[in-house]
């Protein structure tokens, strides 16, 4: 079978459409109506496609319109200056073809049965839905089978090379690995382009005493550096996989999870009853009842249940004993009453993912989403699947003690580095787990994410429908900044300290422990990863504050910063006085910050952050006015910081 490719050969002039995002961009070229586009045979249809029809649509068909105009137009998702039509015709002599209302002259006198064609429409295409009309079909029973692929991302970030907002973002996060932070990718994609895509520090920060290691003493962070995702594992890994098995009907929602475990239920001497009524939609909208953090791995800990020994009744340090202990952990509220976000939850998807397809939940996820996509700079257990610890970012100093306070058996002493920080993961899963795990690179992930964007498929993949994609992202009925799985903005904007104040409220994504961001907004077209190792430095206050370290209390590690500059750098006006005004308001607010929440922000690494500030407005007075009168008329100086 054959297939031909088409070519432009004069662009055509632009149409404005109603009801249609991207409707008023113009369609790049010359406006020339009688330009003509060429095509050559190619060998396959694809397999999956995000759009399949046939044209005309039988009236017999349970798909046909009594409208008759929603049977000849069908709307696909694209981006401007992308996408390609393959075409099936049978038995046809004559059509005509319309992209976006705008008629394609194709350049072919024959159209031969069983013969597949390729038509390139990025001429005719805008940003976000695009519609597709094959009218006036001719010939004897004729059909035209018409299929259009799903967009994938172009690197283009030449395109902001003179964003003044996006040299504003590296700056802050260069001056703040100057003043201790330790390091990031940055990766933003914007209708299905990679706008920007930035590394920034080294792989290791920190000696295990909190002293800054020498920058000739460790590796440099590339674009090809792994970071640990963390909680990020729960979409990337966990949520796709069962995205894509309610897509094959293989498991529901409504499942209840006693399906897939009987050992799972419930028992006369619980205090609270309801694992017999939990289902995969409890655990996916952290409304299940567990607690937020068993801490199976630890024997010392005890607050859920102890045993004679006066040791956690749960511990395990063996993933089948693990599985024990998940399905005998005992519920704290109602299942369905509450939202309480909780590892467990993912721990159980992570195992039910496993049960439904028989492979370890690594192994699902590389070889029905990673390795179709060719990103192989995802993967859990790095060390154990090719890569070097200089590959990877590194995490707590000091292995899982949080400088010395936290103990329990075989706990790590050493510098974390190539191996997930998560202790429950690390310990009790063999590292791969459906809440923790999974490492990756800033590429890889916002190219993985572009899949929801895409409404569930990347170039010829499909992996889940859009009905799932739909049903996954909208709210859940108690918390509307929870969907299923993903995190949301919400209507009250409840997640804007991560996402930005400027995301829609349909925005989805999520974060990670040790540092990391996705945020993917379907009105923007728009995705933005920002990976960081903020757990690599010394904790602030061992004593009252153990989970907290200094690089947590940087402006790149707190994600709403340069989430919000992103957002703002993405609508193309970006002059100079934009991103110094940016820049005063951050001096101002980051001030009024340590001085007015002394408790938590009167410390060495804020201080050292609101430093890297003033340090960028020096830089920049003596060509900026506006920065050099703020200066004139306000004390501006470095902060006094006791080492």
């Amino acid at each position: 079978m054959n297939i031909l490719k088409i070519t432009s050969i004069v662009g055509l002039s632009a149409l404005v459409l109603s009801g249609c995002k991207g409707a008023e961009e113009e369609i790049d070229g010359s406006s020339n109506n009688n330009s003509s586009v060429k095509v050559e045979l190619v060998e396959d249809k694809p397999k999956n496609t995000q759009l399949d029809a046939t044209f005309p649509l039988e009236t017999s068909s349970d798909n046909y319109s009594s409208r008759i105009l929603p049977s000849v137009i069908k709307s696909f998702h694209h981006y401007k200056n992308q996408g390609t039509v393959i075409l099936s015709p049978e038995n046809v002599t004559d059509f005509n073809l319309f992209v976006n209302g705008k008629k394609v002259n194709i350049d072919n006198d024959e159209w031969e049965n069983e013969s597949v064609y390729q038509l390139d429409i990025s001429d005719y295409t805008v940003n976000g839905n695009n519609s597709i009309q094959i009218s006036d079909v001719k010939g004897d029973e004729p059909q035209v089978h018409v299929q259009i692929s799903y967009p994938t991302v172009i690197d283009d970030d030449e395109y902001y090379t003179d964003n003044e907002t996006l040299d504003l973002v590296d700056s802050i996060i260069e001056s703040e690995m100057e003043n201790g932070f330790t390091s990031a990718q940055l990766t933003v994609i914007k209708d299905g382009k990679i706008r920007k895509s930035e590394s920034y520090g080294h792989v290791n920060s920190y000696n295990a005493d909190g002293t800054l290691i020498e920058e000739d003493e460790s590796a440099e962070v590339t674009e090809e550096t792994l970071f640990d995702l963390a909680s990020n594992t729960k979409m990337y890994a966990t949520n796709y996989a069962i995205q894509k098995l309610v897509s094959e009907e293989e498991i529901s929602t409504e499942d209840l999870v006693s399906d897939y475990f009987t050992d799972f239920k419930d028992d006369e001497s619980d205090e609270i009853s309801g694992k017999d009524v939990m289902t995969i939609e409890d655990l996916l909208t952290h409304q299940a009842g567990f607690p937020a953090d068993p801490q199976y791995h630890n024997n010392n800990f005890t607050d859920i249940e102890e045993n004679e020994d006066g040791e956690n009744a749960l511990f395990s340090q063996d993933k089948s004993t693990t599985k024990d202990m998940i399905l005998k952990t005992p519920l704290v509220y109602e299942p369905g009453t509450e939202t309480r976000y909780s590892d467990v939850d993912y721990m159980l998807l992570g195992l039910i993912v496993e049960q439904v397809s028989g492979n370890d939940l690594d192994t699902y996820v590389k070889k029905n989403f990673y390795e179709p996509l060719g990103l192989d700079k995802l993967t859990f257990n790095p060390l154990d699947n090719g890569f070097e610890k200089n590959e990877i970012a590194a995490t707590e100093l000091q292995g899982n003690t949080r400088d010395g306070v936290v103990d329990f058996e075989n706990i790590r002493t050493e510098t974390i580095q190539g191996e997930v920080h998560d202790e429950k993961a690390y310990y009790a899963m063999d590292g791969i787990s459906g809440h923790a795990g999974l490492f990756s690179n800033a590429k890889n992930l916002a190219t993985l994410a572009q899949v929801m964007l895409n409404k569930g498929g990347y170039g010829d993949n499909t992996f889940f429908s859009e009905e799932v994609v739909q049903d996954f992202t909208k709210a859940s009925d108690i918390n509307d900044t929870y969907g299923l799985g993903w995190r949301r903005q919400g209507a009250s904007n409840n997640y804007s300290w991560a996402f930005s104040s400027l995301a829609d409220s349909e925005t989805y994504g999520h974060t990670g422990w040790t540092g990391t961001l996705t945020v993917v907004d379907p009105s923007n077209d728009l995705i933005v990863v920002l990976l960081t190792s903020a757990k690599n430095s010394p904790v602030l206050d061992k004593e009252n504050d153990p989970n907290t370290m200094l690089g947590n209390k940087y402006l790149t590690s707190n994600y709403g910063t340069i989430s919000s500059l992103i957002f703002t750098a993405m609508d193309d006006n970006n002059p100079t006085e934009k991103s110094d005004s940016l820049l005063i308001e951050l001096v101002d607010q980051k001030l009024a910050q340590i001085k007015e929440l002394p408790e938590a922000w009167d410390n060495e690494p804020s201080k050292h952050s609101y430093n890297a500030l003033v340090d960028i407005l020096n830089e920049r007075k003596d060509g900026s006015d506006m920065i050099q009168d703020f200066l004139d008329n306000n004390e501006i100086k470095a902060l006094d910081i006791e080492e």
